[in-house]
């Protein structure tokens, strides 16, 4: 287990969330069959074909409703094309029905942070007050991204940047960290300036 380092100044060891993490390197389905549709339609979505990546997904949630990754890309489609609403209710579908799964929540308490919906992105984010804990890969990265964007938002920086400082020393080299770091340090700079 990783720690993030000593306590913060003015906090309470009691304050403090101690929280573990698995990362497995493959998406488990239930539906191994689907696979190679699933990853079409998604090569569809990335190349922004997105009326045959509709119908696609469309056709694997009719008949498979556990493929979880095609409620995902589906709602990707469906902000992509104007059809936010749609997205929109079905990431909140696939929250329901996937509790455990990442990518819904994630991009579900995004859009909720767009709006300005801070208290509903933490309860996305964190359901019954808990952190999820397994991942794969990129779900892990966006989650914590996520977080760190979460705590940003409220001008938390220094607990975004104790978030970014654990993706940076589980996932070395990750694209994201310099650039987030950079941001948080500035904007902390300007909001510390601010109060002054």
């Amino acid at each position: 287990m990783r720690r993030l380092g000593p306590i913060p100044a003015g906090m309470r060891r009691d304050e403090i969330e101690e929280v573990t993490f698995e990362i497995v390197g493959e998406i488990e389905t239930p539906y191994p069959k689907l696979e190679p549709e699933i990853e079409a339609a998604t090569d569809l979505v990335r190349q922004k074909r997105f009326p045959e990546a509709q119908a696609a997904l469309e056709n694997i949630l009719a008949r498979e409703p556990r493929a979880r990754q095609a409620y995902t890309n589906l709602a990707v489609v469906y902000f992509q094309t104007g059809q936010s609403e749609a997205g929109e209710a079905l990431l909140r579908q696939a929250v329901a029905k996937f509790p455990r799964y990442g990518f819904a929540r994630i991009n579900l308490a995004r859009i909720c942070l767009k709006r300005g919906e801070v208290d509903e992105a933490w309860r996305i984010l964190k359901p019954g007050g808990k952190l999820l804990s397994k991942f794969y890969v990129n779900e892990f990265q966006a989650y914590i991204l996520t977080l760190c964007d979460l705590l940003a938002y409220q001008d938390d920086f220094e607990a975004a940047r104790a978030w970014l400082k654990l993706l940076r020393e589980t996932m070395p080299g990750h694209p994201h960290f310099w650039r987030r770091r950079i941001l948080y340090t500035f904007q902390g700079w300007l909001h510390r300036s601010a109060k002054r």
